[in-house]
């Protein structure tokens, strides 16, 4: 990529507003990613110019994932504490995923925000790494969308 087109992403991403709003954790994920990408064409290149972008992204980035952290600490210490039923619990869920009760026969295909939430209020890692390839009675692991599980959740009658 040039490195005018670079600096156009990052000044868009740097001038949206909505990646400060709590509940666009998605909008902050593909931020952070497409920091991750200017500091693999830095790495690659060598090249000042893009050194410079990618510094000016990790300062970014930085603030980004502050948010999400404070969102995560906070969201933790009110569930920890009991501030949550499950009926708002549910709703602090819902400002987070497209999602919505009585949405049949959605196809729950890719991730949202939930998953991010979720993944950030467990402080859960990736999963690790394949160490073998797989044999042909093997399945790779496959994490199900959070919103597949409140879909299905939705639709249990106990």
């Amino acid at each position: 990529m040039e490195l005018v087109a670079l600096q156009a992403e990052f000044a868009a991403i740097q001038g949206d507003p909505s990646l400060a709003v709590e509940t666009n954790l998605q909008g902050r994920e593909k931020a952070i990613d497409y920091f991750r990408f200017v500091g693999e064409i830095a790495q690659a290149r060598r090249d000042a110019g893009v050194a410079a972008l990618y510094q000016k992204a990790l300062a970014l980035q930085a603030r980004l994932e502050q948010i999400n952290t404070q969102l995560f600490a906070r969201l933790r210490t009110q569930i920890q504490a009991g501030a949550y039923t499950r009926q708002t619990l549910r709703q602090q869920f819902d400002h987070f995923t497209p999602y919505t009760p009585g949405d049949g026969g959605q196809a729950h295909i890719g991730y949202d925000g939930l998953d991010i939430l979720l993944g950030g209020l467990f402080e859960s890692e990736p999963p690790p790494q394949a160490r073998q390839s797989l044999s042909a009675e093997m399945v790779h692991y496959e994490p199900t969308p959070a919103r597949a599980i409140l879909d299905l959740v939705d639709r249990l009658t106990l």
